[in-house]
């Protein structure tokens, strides 16, 4: 069967035996003097030639704890579990305050594949010492595959106070702060395994992402160039472009995840990192290609596909963007920030609908701060109730940009058929008075309006735009949004 936790120090230096010859009194000086040859074999790693002579001084009713140890440790790594329980269990019984009793007696029962007495004998062991590495490490990894992460990130503390540690427990302290979302703690453990020597490009890697996480930039970009230098690959100018980006270093970063793209054009978190660069630098053509091609290589991302959907926004493409939150949404249905954007999207589209269906939602879900989705469904409701009043008395809601000539109108209906938002093109074209408030007119009765505007008003539905219309000296487009 296999264990649970492994073999821990197969010669286990800290096992009785090595611990210099005892004084003895009577009859125990030839019992000694019997077992100090076999004890010395055992101890020089002749383990078969050891075993025989062990076995006769366990004859004795009184064997001392140091031979029974021996005989448990022998028998269980040449598989023998049942053998291995008898003499652990003895050894246990007859020295109940030896920790290697109850560390080689717990090790026998993992093996036979009860944890419940292992654990039991380890924690006694641990009453009686405290700090006997075996049974620090062991009593740790048992208490972590049954889930008990805090008592045993304790435990491997212990451990390593009392030993030093290993790069291997320094790690699986790190994971146990990583989990916790510890990560100063995590990327202070992970750099202590590194100490030990030459690192893998990997574990490099790794304590990058760390740095990342611990908000310490400087450590990130320093260890990043080092793992550049030793291992020149993808993966490692990627972890190091996510460094850069990081401590808002933009221009490096690009240079950084552009030749990790060079070198493996599938990194896909690569290409998403230099999607955000470009965009934060102010270059929403190329960010706008890039973040297309992340999605199609990556399109189960949920992260994926809200940040296209917040870049679009930006850009004031607000119907592609609702698509781009929508399949965040599906994907990741517990992202808040998707499901919040996805309902900004539709009051900013005038969907009313669609966005009290979303609310509920989110409501229902458990999603997001239920005080404030609470509020805002209220104030869309009470909103509605508005606007069928304004609506029986005959007026309509709208947004206008008015224009100085043709030539503006018809730049104007590019932008609109290219997916951009009136209201950012009212801010930005209008010579209206509402140009500063995204072409918002209000409620307004057509029957007030001159004739060409009345007609282009009332001919159209809701989140129509009307075609250019002149009057008084300007170009006017509408979009009807009630």
């Amino acid at each position: 069967m296999k264990l649970l936790v492994p073999l821990l120090l197969p010669l286990f230096a800290a096992v009785a035996v090595a611990q210099p010859a005892r004084q003895a009194l009577g009859a125990g000086d030839d019992r000694a003097a019997d077992c100090a040859e076999p004890l010395a074999l055992y101890q020089a790693g002749q383990r078969r030639a050891a075993e025989p002579g062990l076995a006769d001084c366990a004859q004795d009713p009184d064997a001392d704890a140091e031979v029974l140890v021996a005989l448990a440790v022998l028998t269980l790594e040449d598989g023998r579990v049942h053998d291995a329980l008898s003499w652990g269990s003895r050894a246990a019984a007859n020295h109940p305050d030896s920790p290697d009793a109850r560390y080689w007696y717990g090790r026998a029962l993992l093996a036979s594949g009860d944890l419940a007495a292992a654990r039991e004998q380890w924690e006694q062991g641990l009453a009686a010492g405290a700090e006997h590495p075996g049974l620090l490490e062991a009593m740790a990894r048992l208490l972590l595959e049954q889930g008990e992460e805090q008592p045993a990130y304790g435990l491997f503390t212990q451990l390593v106070r009392v030993t030093g540690g290993t790069p291997n427990v320094h790690k699986t302290l790190s994971r146990i702060a990583q989990k916790r979302a510890l990560w100063r703690q995590a990327l202070a453990h992970w750099a202590d395994a590194l100490s030990y020597g030459p690192p893998a490009a990997a574990d490099l890697r790794s304590a990058v992402e760390l740095g990342i996480m611990a908000g310490d930039t400087a450590y990130a970009v320093t260890t990043g160039r080092e793992t550049v230098r030793r291992d020149d690959s993808a993966a490692s100018w990627a972890v190091l472009g996510e460094a850069y980006f990081a401590a808002r270093r933009y221009q490096q970063a690009e240079t950084a995840l552009r030749t990790a793209l060079a070198r493996d054009a599938g990194q896909a978190a690569s290409r998403f990192h230099l999607a955000n660069t470009l965009e934060l630098q102010g270059r929403q053509e190329e960010a706008d290609a890039e973040f297309r091609r992340y999605v199609a290589v990556a399109p189960e991302d949920p992260i994926g596909h809200f940040n296209f959907a917040l870049h679009l926004e930006g850009r004031s493409r607000l119907a592609e963007a609702l698509l781009e939150a929508t399949r965040a949404c599906r994907l990741g249905p517990r992202v808040a920030e998707a499901r919040l954007l996805k309902a900004r999207l539709l009051e900013r589209l005038g969907d009313d609908v669609r966005l009290l269906n979303e609310l509920a939602g989110m409501l229902a879900d458990g999603v997001g701060n239920a005080a404030k989705l609470g509020t805002w469904r209220d104030e869309v409701l009470a909103r509605r109730r508005r606007d069928v009043d304004l609506l029986a008395a005959g007026q309509v809601l709208l947004l206008h940009i008015a224009l100085p000539d043709e030539s503006a109108a018809a730049l104007v209906r590019g932008e609109i058929a290219a997916g951009v938002d009136f209201a950012a093109l009212a801010t930005s074209y209008s010579v209206g008075a509402a140009a500063s408030t995204g072409g918002d007119i209000g409620w307004l009765d057509p029957r007030q309006m001159a004739p060409p505007l009345r007609a282009a008003v009332t001919a159209l539905a809701p989140q129509q735009i009307s075609p250019p219309v002149a009057s008084g000296g300007l170009v006017h487009i509408f979009k009807r949004l009630r």
